[in-house]
């Protein structure tokens, strides 16, 4: 349920202050735990995510999945759009 993953995510270390670097680590945990539960991937699915499978569009990202569980023959990439945040720095908002 969405409470509980925005728990999970905030967890996830980013920056420990403004003079540090970011926890590059976190960023990536945040990342995958946002796109995968968005975009109701699988494991697998989430896995074989590369760069190269992320568009824009006006409305927010799209993910082209080349395979899935309804897509096992990969004939044709099928697309999953993802919401857009309100600012490109959005996090999400604890309940």
């Amino acid at each position: 349920m969405a409470p509980e993953l925005f728990d999970v995510v905030a967890a996830c270390p980013t920056h420990p202050d403004l003079e540090d670097p970011p926890d590059l680590a976190g960023v990536r945990d945040r990342a995958l735990l946002l796109v995968g539960f968005y975009a109701a991937l699988r494991r697998r699915e989430l896995t074989a995510l590369t760069l190269a499978q992320i568009s824009t569009h006006r409305r927010g990202p799209v993910l082209a999945l080349s395979h899935s569980k309804t897509n096992q023959t990969g004939t044709q990439a099928e697309p999953v759009e993802l919401p857009a945040p309100a600012t490109p720095s959005a996090a999400p908002s604890p309940r």
